[in-house]
């Protein structure tokens, strides 16, 4: 599901990983990482916490939501990935 121009939050992660044997990028994980990002700094409205997500940022700029888990007590989200890329916090 891609969501349209959603209010994005703060900036963008950027992942990058090469093989350190054989020096080539790697792109895909064979099974899917945590992306921890903490929102204490952020100015989140107040009530919508539960409404923040990991959103993969595209090549063409659209935003795709990744499957998020929310620790409101912690201040941060997990976003579950399989691939590097460009990663930020949004509001659904």
């Amino acid at each position: 599901m891609v969501i349209g121009n959603p209010f994005r939050l703060g900036g963008t992660v950027t992942l990058n990983a090469v093989d350190q044997t054989t020096g080539q990028e790697i792109t895909k994980f064979n099974e899917f990482l945590q992306l921890k990002l903490s929102y204490l700094m952020l100015p989140i409205p107040r009530g919508q916490a539960h409404k923040l997500v990991v959103v993969w940022v595209r090549n063409d700029g659209q935003l795709e939501p990744v499957k998020t888990t929310r620790s409101p007590k912690h201040k941060f989200i997990i976003g579950w990935i399989d691939h590097f890329s460009r990663f930020a916090m949004g509001l659904e």
